[in-house]
């Protein structure tokens, strides 16, 4: 009875095949299209509307093609179907010259569909202009390997940069179509030499034909930016998951056409956890050179400009001015710190400068390509007499990693009108030569009084009977005494309660667990000021990236030393603080420079402030 329903079910879709037949339409493809003879190209003919279809090749002389496989798809959509086929073929040639292929015609019922013509040209062997041949069709090898389930690869735009350089790069993943894969999350480094700067948040995807295979190919463009000297190993890793079919044959002899495959009814799948890792590429990596290092120098590498305004340009003295400089350009922001006010202190009551917003302005290229930003800072500054007539310009420096050396820009000053002030003496604080003390004050007087006779006067003497007591009373009954013991009982069963509390704790592992971390936390910061005030740089950033690895590994339960700023930024995002320090932190790290003690204890401040936000 079982096999009677499957067969009417069957003959029922069969019923509706002419109601669920889509327009036909023949798409050719081939690559290479120019090849040597010792060479072959791949030709790809995707068909929609039929899934059984014979194409009709044509006869090109010095041309042969020979089958390799084909592959079926089929998509139901709002109660609609949709199916295609795709046939793969390798072209050989026999003599050089320029062939053309096509049209190739395919009968679809009253209907007949023809691709477009293809040009491809056969050069002569071993000219070395000709593509890359094309693989052996695969065998019948797991396909649970990661090299059967795809490939992927990472290409830089230079194979030589500078230390702390941003390079550009792109990273593509091929993966078979007729495999059913799962990317569990982005691209990853591997080793400890780069650091991911950035990278796309979804992939190109594109249909293609990648070693004769139709395949799925995945882009990401991102940038890394080395960390120290030295030829240094890219290599990118990209986990996935992959459904193996463990397919058990049913044989139909009623029918022959595809439409009525069974296997595809009675098929399981099992799930593989896989890695795909690319080949290592080999980027030399050249330290900065220490030969006209300018004094202001932070680390800021690329190509930049500055701007500068100022705002009010009338003024008096005493008044404040806003003055706002703007680093625009590409390269390692992250690095680009203030530029340096170049007036003098004894002009100029000089303010410490903000931060810094950064801000992207245009794409400077197509995809892949470097974004340009700006960064603007705002300082206040105020001048101190009427003499001044322009506010001086600011200096920035950077390493530009095209030209290999040290780029000083100073910014043209700006003209400033002084007003006369309004003529009001400033407070000043009161002195030792204005303050008189009354050393020597006169009985009855006042106490604002002043003293006019120099000295200090004694106080006299005073012999007068103090309080007695006529009685005693006991401690006991004694109404100070009773508050006292009640406020010693209350202590006694608030401690009895935080014993409980603490043991209540100690069953509960997650209370257990927030103890310990806090515990953690306060050694590791109270080890970074230790270390801060003894100047030692280099532990001071380690204590700081294992505090931030730890805020991180207790909320994301994973281990803290895996943990990278790539990271950090991917889960809190791109302007979280701690994302922030440390990317700076590790650049720090592999410094030679000391760092300054306000931005060691800038540092420390932040990430107190964060890891404590409990």
């Amino acid at each position: 009875m079982a096999s009677l329903g499957a067969l009417a079910f069957l003959l029922f879709i069969s019923c509706f095949r002419p109601v669920l037949a889509a327009e036909v339409s023949i798409e050719a493809r081939i690559e290479p299209t120019r090849f040597t003879l010792d060479q072959e190209a791949l030709l790809s003919l995707t068909i929609v509307g039929q899934r059984n279809a014979q194409p009709e090749l044509p006869t090109v002389d010095g041309l042969s093609f020979i089958p390799m496989g084909r592959s079926t798809q089929i998509q139901w959509i709002n109660g609609s179907m949709s199916s295609s086929l795709t046939l793969t073929y390798r072209v050989r040639a026999s003599k050089t010259g320029r062939f053309t292929i096509g049209p190739i015609k395919i009968q679809g019922g009253s209907q007949t569909a023809a691709s477009k013509t293809i040009q491809i040209e056969v050069m002569p062997a071993g000219a070395g202009t000709g593509g890359t041949p094309v693989p052996p069709p695969p065998g019948r090898a797991d396909p649970a390997s990661a090299d059967q389930a795809g490939q992927v690869m990472i290409t830089a735009d230079k194979q030589e940069i500078f230390a702390g350089e941003l390079l550009p790069i792109t990273i593509t993943g091929y993966f078979r179509r007729d495999m059913r894969i799962t990317i569990q999350g982005k691209p990853q480094l591997t080793g400890n030499g780069f650091i991911l700067e950035a990278i796309d948040e979804e992939p190109l995807q594109e249909e293609v034909t990648h070693n004769g295979m139709a395949s799925i190919r995945l882009t990401w463009h991102g940038t890394v930016s080395a960390i120290r000297a030295g030829t240094l190993p890219l290599q990118v890793a990209l986990p996935a998951t992959v459904l193996i079919p463990e397919q058990r044959r049913m044989v139909s002899p009623f029918f022959n056409d595809p439409f009525f495959d069974l296997d595809n009814f009675f098929t399981s799948y099992r799930k593989k956890e896989i890695t795909l890792q690319s080949k290592p590429l080999q980027i030399r990596v050249l330290p900065l050179p220490e030969t006209g290092r300018p004094d202001d120098f932070s680390g800021a590498i690329g190509s930049f400009s500055l701007q500068t305004k100022a705002q009010p340009t009338v003024v008096s003295p005493g008044d404040p001015i806003t003055l706002t400089m703007t680093v625009s350009g590409t390269g390692n922001f992250d690095r680009v710190s203030a530029p340096v006010f170049t007036g003098s202190p004894t002009d100029w009551k000089i303010y410490p400068p903000s931060r810094g917003k950064m801000t992207e302005t245009a794409d400077q290229a197509a995809a892949g390509g470097t974004k340009e930003k700006e960064k603007r800072f705002e300082q206040a500054i105020v001048p101190l007499h009427d003499n001044i007539r322009e506010i001086p310009g600011v200096r920035f420096s950077f390493f530009d990693p095209d030209k290999g050396h040290y780029v000083t820009l100073q910014s043209t000053p700006i003209q400033l009108r002084m007003q006369p002030g309004s003529g009001q003496p400033r407070a000043t604080l009161p002195t030792a030569s204005n303050v008189t003390l009354n050393r020597n004050p006169q009985p009855g007087g006042s106490g604002q009084q002043q003293a006019t006779q120099p000295g200090l006067a004694l106080a006299p003497l005073h012999t007068e009977l103090g309080h007695t007591i006529r009685e005693l009373h006991l401690l006991y009954r004694q109404t100070w005494f009773l508050v006292m013991m009640a406020v010693l009982a209350c202590l006694f069963f608030l401690a009895l309660l935080l014993l409980w509390r603490h043991r209540q704790h100690a069953a509960n592992p997650d209370a257990a667990a927030q103890i310990l971390y806090n515990r953690q936390v306060a050694e590791l910061i109270s080890q970074a000021q230790e270390a801060m005030a003894k100047g030692d740089s280099a532990r001071f950033f380690t204590l700081i990236r294992q505090t931030i690895q730890l805020f991180c590994s207790h909320d994301w339960q994973c281990e803290a030393r895996a943990i990278t700023a790539a990271d950090v930024a991917a889960r809190l995002g791109e302007t979280s603080p701690l994302a922030a320090v440390l990317k700076r932190v590790e650049h720090a790290l592999y410094e030679q420079r000391e760092p300054e003690r306000d931005a060691m204890e800038e540092i420390l401040a932040t990430v107190e402030q964060e890891v404590r936000q409990r």
